[in-house]
């Protein structure tokens, strides 16, 4: 095994790692913010008006992860095919075992800003005036 191979695999582990735990963050956002859609759906049906989340606030932040997830998942593809074909990189033995560590700890590296992510984007799509306030505060620091 060269050392290019070794490097590859390391490198591409890391980066594939720290994109797939952001693929998977914004997949779960999306169904925190279909959950927060339908939530607010059911309670206008049910006549309880008090404790809503706006409609228009779930629609962005679900179209804004969408996208995001969008290009995490074609940067993946795009990284993988680069490496496949750049580098002739094969997931098979060692490579692969150098691939799946790098993987893991980048995806392990990453698990309290995705759980700090999805926090804040649940708090958005359920918590009534949570996003207004959130971004009346950024508009304030800028």
């Amino acid at each position: 095994m060269s050392i290019r191979i070794i490097f590859t695999a390391i490198i591409w582990g890391f980066v594939s790692g720290l994109l797939a735990a952001h693929l998977l963050s914004n997949l779960l956002a999306v169904l925190f913010c279909l959950h927060g859609l339908l939530l607010t759906r059911w309670k206008r049906l049910a006549k309880k008006m008090t404790g809503q989340v706006k409609y228009g606030i779930n629609v962005m932040l679900l179209l804004r992860v969408i996208l995001y997830a969008l290009l995490f998942t074609a940067l993946l593809r795009f990284g993988d095919s680069y490496v496949q074909q750049t580098f002739w990189f094969e997931y098979r033995g060692t490579a692969a075992i150098l691939f799946g560590s790098a993987f893991s700890i980048a995806a392990l590296i990453s698990i309290p800003a995705v759980k700090k992510r999805l926090s804040v984007i649940w708090r958005m799509s359920h918590e009534v005036d949570y996003a207004e306030k959130r971004q009346r505060t950024r508009i304030l620091k800028s």
